[in-house]
């Protein structure tokens, strides 16, 4: 079988910004090739309700295209659940009941979760440099580790999309999946897509900012707002889905 394995990332200051970011994930989304058509338009008819959703509640606006927010419509994870910008305009529950009706297209459609997260500060204690680089690699190798082990297991073969990001984590990631070590079942390039035109990276976005903050909870930094209703639906729509390696 053939997949396409939708990857994204949360966490990638290094140790800058530890008291917000405790946790850096790495990970994504294993598609089937057969269900990718499906996924995606049935992902982009919510996208388009929650658009619509969020246009009912602005009144004296004739042309919401000429709105920067509607121009390049997409759903971005961490404004979407923090409710900034206009996704604010929706109260929690219904964004999260939305977000609930975007996970559930996993399972319909047979999608397996695959992620990689490091405690930063145990990470921090236990390697004598400080090049969070390094750990940044780290999680990425063992994501791939992951992801391969699943395609070896059932015979199966991936290309790796990307959101179109910062050129250092999509290096570190080119340069392993050209690793002399691999096997040959995950092509050896990693694309770049833009996530505005790429419903799959925008799923992908989400279920990595569910699970990160499902490790910050689990890790003890209990800090951020709304945490147990975003830990409740990874628990309720991913957890029975994904395959987690942890550094803690």
């Amino acid at each position: 079988m053939i997949y396409g394995f939708y990857v994204d990332e949360s966490g990638n200051t290094g140790f800058g910004d530890m008291a917000n970011q405790p946790v850096v994930s790495y990970g994504g989304i294993l598609v089937p090739n057969e269900h990718l058509v499906n996924i995606e338009q049935d992902f982009f008819a919510i996208s388009c309700k929650i658009k619509l959703e969020i246009q009912n509640t602005i009144q004296g606006v004739s042309h919401f295209d000429d709105m920067s927010f509607f121009k390049k419509f997409e759903i971005h994870s961490s404004h979407f659940f923090k409710g900034a910008n206009l996704f604010g305009n929706l109260s929690l529950e219904q964004r999260l009941r939305l977000a609930e009706d975007m996970l559930n297209l996993l399972r319909q459609y047979k999608v397996k979760v695959f992620v990689a997260a490091i405690n930063k500060s145990v990470y921090k204690n236990n390697q004598p440099s400080s090049a969070h680089i390094k750990m940044h690699g780290l999680c990425i190798s063992e994501m791939v580790n992951l992801l391969e082990n699943e395609l070896l297991s059932t015979t199966s073969t991936a290309a790796v999309l990307t959101d179109n990001g910062r050129d250092d984590e999509y290096n570190l990631l080119s340069n392993e999946l050209k690793n002399p070590k691999r096997t040959g079942v995950i092509l050896a390039q990693a694309f770049k897509v833009e996530s505005y035109n790429s419903p799959l990276v925008q799923l992908s976005d989400l279920v990595i900012y569910l699970t990160s903050n499902y490790f910050k909870n689990k890790y003890g930094f209990q800090n951020s707002k709304n945490l147990a209703d975003f830990v409740a639906l990874y628990n309720k729509a991913l957890s029975p889905i994904s395959t987690c390696w942890e550094y803690s």
